[in-house]
């Protein structure tokens, strides 16, 4: 099942099977839910599940980096980075994101170096 959460706390499931021709999605908020057996996830999430989430998606991230990444995947890692701070939803994380990533900015020249750099900022920041 995939579902798509956006600021307002409403939500849409497809419950579809892949390559259906037909699909059975609903759209509900709150007590809404039409399934009984599944649970809606707190939304938005607080900040330690947010935080766990963004680091796990950063290590990955750095784990599937190139070995010898393009200029322009250079540029596009750094500002991915740079943006982090400016649109956390937790406003001491972002601070204190953006005071490490002044301090040391993003090593960016092969996955090696990219995971290292986000392993030591993620032993400092988190």
């Amino acid at each position: 099942m995939m579902k798509a959460f956006s600021k307002g706390g409403k939500f849409t499931t497809d419950t579809s099977a892949p390559g259906s021709d037909h699909s059975a999605a609903s759209t509900a908020t709150g007590d809404e839910h039409a399934s009984s057996t599944e649970q809606r996830p707190q939304c938005p999430p607080d900040t330690a599940e947010i935080g766990r989430a963004t680091w796990t998606f950063l290590h990955t991230t750095a784990a599937y980096y190139p070995d010898a990444p393009t200029t322009s995947q250079q540029t596009l890692m750094r500002c991915m980075m740079g943006a982090l701070p400016e649109f956390y939803p937790c406003r001491y994380c972002a601070s204190h994101l953006k005071e490490q990533l002044e301090a040391s900015p993003p090593q960016v020249a092969s996955s090696k170096e990219l995971s290292s750099w986000l392993c030591k900022i993620h032993n400092e920041v988190g």
